[in-house]
C-alpha cells in the first residue's frame, strides 16, 4: 500500500513537471511567433516604404528574399513547437497515473 502511494505520488509529480514544461514551451512558442510576426511586419513596412521611392531591383530582391526566409523560419518554428507538444503529450500519456502500476 505504501509503495503504491509513493509510486502514485512520483507519477503525479512527473505529470506536474511535464505540465510545467508544456506551459513553458507554449509561452516560448508564443514569444517566438510574435517576434517573427513583428519582424515580418517591419520587413514588409520597410519594403513598402522603399518601393515608394522606386527601390533598385537588387534591394527589392534582397527584401523579398528576407521576407521569404522569415516566413520559412516561422513555419519551421511552428512545426518544431507542434512536434515538441506532441512528444510531451505522449510522455504525459505514458506516465499518467491512470495507467495501472505493476507490482
Amino acid at each position: 500500500e505504501h509503495r503504491h502511494r509513493n509510486l502514485i505520488k512520483a507519477l503525479e509529480q512527473e505529470v506536474e513537471t511535464q505540465r510545467n514544461v508544456i506551459r513553458h514551451l507554449e509561452k516560448q512558442r508564443e514569444m517566438i511567433t510574435l517576434e517573427m510576426e513583428e519582424k515580418l511586419t517591419r520587413t514588409n513596412l520597410l519594403f513598402e516604404e522603399r518601393m515608394k521611392g522606386f527601390v533598385p531591383s537588387c534591394v527589392r530582391e534582397e527584401l523579398e528574399e528576407t521576407i521569404v526566409a522569415l516566413k520559412a523560419q516561422s513555419t519551421i518554428l511552428e512545426q518544431k513547437a507542434s512536434m515538441l507538444q506532441n512528444e510531451l503529450t505522449l510522455r504525459n500519456n505514458k506516465n499518467s497515473p491512470h495507467v495501472k502500476a505493476k507490482g
